[in-house]
């Protein structure tokens, strides 16, 4: 039987967006996608996580998108309680400042840099599991 993993991940570029979700549906993950991250929060109608354990297994984001960066979104979920651990949840942009990877590495995430190779996402999977 095949262990369920699950994935959300959320990117404003709609081709990055469905190259990540079909490499982790492939990678055996349920994926659940957002073009933006104020969408996820939307749907979760709370800025506190109501869960008792993690909704997610993985998540992955984007930093620079309309509305709110992933950095942003990151350090709400920490604050709303998330129970995704830290170095379950990764980040990934082409653009990157010496402020930006500080606060990366604050929030512990994983950083990854556009254009990144799907051989480290795998690794990174296999290790933070």
């Amino acid at each position: 039987m095949a262990i369920e993993k699950s994935a959300l991940v959320i990117d404003d570029d709609d081709l990055c967006l469905s190259f990540l979700s079909e490499f982790l549906d492939g990678e055996q993950y349920h994926v659940a996608t957002f073009s933006r991250a104020t969408c996820h929060m939307t749907l979760q109608g709370t800025d506190r996580c109501p869960m008792k354990a993690p909704c997610y297994d993985v998540l992955i984001t984007d930093n620079q998108m309309p509305g709110m960066t992933g950095l942003d979104f990151l350090a709400l979920l920490r604050k709303g309680g998330c129970k995704i651990p830290e170095h379950r949840k990764a980040i990934i942009s082409g653009a990157w400042s010496s402020e930006d990877l500080d606060k990366a590495e604050q929030l512990g995430c994983q950083v990854f840099d556009k254009p990144y190779a799907f051989d480290q996402v795998r690794t990174w999977l296999e290790v933070s599991q």
